[in-house]
C-alpha cells in the first residue's frame, strides 16, 4: 500500500516550525549576543565611530553612529549567582547555584551621544586600551576593532547555529532546484 502523502496544513505548519528553530532562534541568540565592530576614523582633528552589530558573523542589522568621538570608557555588569530549582528550602545546602554570565561593554562617547559596544569581559581591558591609544595618537587615521559580546555564546554557538541556518538554506534551495527540474523534464 503507497504511502499517504501529509497535507498541505501539515506541510506548512513543519515548515514553520522548521524555519523557526533553524532561523529565527538563530537570530534572536545572535541579536542578543552579537558580535560588532567598530571602525574610528580621523578627519583632521575630528574622530567619529560606526558600530555595526551583525548576525551570522557578516549580516549587519545594526549601525550606530558617534559624531566628534571625545572618549572611551567601559562598563561591567558581573554575573549574579541563584538557586536553580524550586523545590525545597530556599537555605537548603544540597540546593543547586548557578552563575549567569557577565557582561561588558566599550562606551564611546560622543559630543552629543554615546555608543554602548558589547565586548568579551575577558577582551575588554584590550579594546578600551586599542581605542585610548587611537585617540591619543594623531597620525593614525583609523582604526578596526571586532568584538563579540561573549565567547561562548555568541562564537560557539553562534557558530553551530550558522550551520544550522546553512544546512536549512542550502536545503531550501536544494528543494527548489529538484522541483524546476522535475518540472522542466514534464514540459
Amino acid at each position: 500500500m503507497p504511502q499517504q502523502k501529509p497535507s498541505l496544513l501539515h506541510r506548512i505548519f513543519t515548515h514553520i516550525i522548521t524555519f523557526g528553530l533553524c532561523v529565527a532562534l538563530p537570530v534572536v541568540v545572535m541579536c542578543i549576543m552579537p558580535v560588532a565592530s567598530t571602525t574610528f576614523t580621523r578627519t583632521g582633528d575630528t574622530i567619529s565611530a560606526i558600530v555595526t552589530r551583525k548576525v551570522f558573523f557578516i549580516i549587519p542589522f545594526l549601525t550606530e553612529t558617534v559624531e566628534q568621538v571625545k572618549g572611551v570608557d567601559d562598563q561591567y555588569q558581573a554575573g549574579t549567582q541563584s538557586k536553580t530549582t524550586r523545590s525545597g528550602p530556599v537555605n537548603d545546602p544540597m540546593r543547586p547555584e548557578t552563575r549567569s554570565e557577565s557582561m561588558s561593554w566599550l562606551v564611546i562617547q560622543g559630543r552629543f551621544t554615546s555608543v554602548e559596544v558589547p565586548v568579551s569581559p575577558a577582551n575588554i581591558d584590550e579594546v578600551r586600551r586599542r581605542a585610548r591609544d587611537f585617540l591619543q595618537d594623531e597620525t593614525q587615521s583609523e582604526l578596526r576593532i571586532f568584538t563579540v559580546a561573549n565567547w561562548k555564546i555568541s562564537v560557539i554557538t553562534g557558530a553551530v547555529l550558522t550551520l544550522l541556518t546553512t544546512i536549512y538554506v542550502g536545503s531550501m534551495i536544494w528543494s527548489f532546484v529538484t522541483l524546476f527540474s522535475k518540472k522542466r523534464k514534464n514540459i
